[in-house]
């Protein structure tokens, strides 16, 4: 060390690291209580660091005594660390695939139910008896059942919409009064 003796820096940075590994488990403990998948592969990860660590130290201050497995148990311990933080990215990859396949699976479930809905809503336009018909701005047919185009005397709602150009101008009696009710209907929205 530069500025103080290594016999008074080994202890601070020993502690230093206890308390940051003390730290880091107890995120995981509280993780694991919140139900996250991947808390139990981060706390075993620091758990087996934590030991290994702990090993190293104590062969440091003199409490075990110097062999190749105390020497190299930081090294084992930061192995199997990294080994199970990979496979908890692992585990939450698959978790996130998953969940993926999950939502498109619902949202083709609603898609279905949607285009099931449209299919009813459609052959209940189709078989009413009423004249039921959509245009644009200018007049021009854009949908209208079969009703409407026998009432007006066309053999197909295709040729409504061919020959049509503007229902207003073609088949209302009074096209003021259709202004008046278009001029309504965006004002009040009804």
């Amino acid at each position: 060390s530069f500025a103080l003796p290594s016999r008074f820096v080994m202890p601070v940075f020993a502690l230093l690291g206890a308390a940051g590994g003390i730290l880091s488990m107890g995120a995981g403990l509280a993780a694991l209580r919140a139900g996250v998948r991947t808390a139990r592969f981060y706390l075993a990860a620091w758990s087996t660091f934590m030991a290994c660590m702990l090993v190293k130290v104590l062969e440091l201050f003199g409490a075990l005594d110097p062999s190749v497995s105390t020497a190299k148990a930081w090294q084992a311990g930061s192995l199997a660390t990294v080994a199970l933080l990979s496979l908890a990215l692992a585990d939450r990859i698959n978790l996130e695939r998953e969940e993926r396949v999950s939502a498109q699976g619902d949202a083709l479930q609603a898609r279905e139910q949607a285009i099931g809905s449209l299919a009813r809503y459609q052959r209940l336009v189709d078989t009413v008896p009423e004249g039921i018909f959509e245009t644009d701005v200018n007049g021009s047919v854009i949908n209208a059942n079969p009703a409407l185009a026998r009432m007006f005397g066309y053999a197909s709602v295709d040729e409504v919409r061919a020959i049509v150009r503007d229902l207003r101008r073609d088949h209302i009696k009074d096209p003021a009064e259709a202004d008046r009710m278009i001029a309504n209907l965006r004002a009040t929205g009804q």
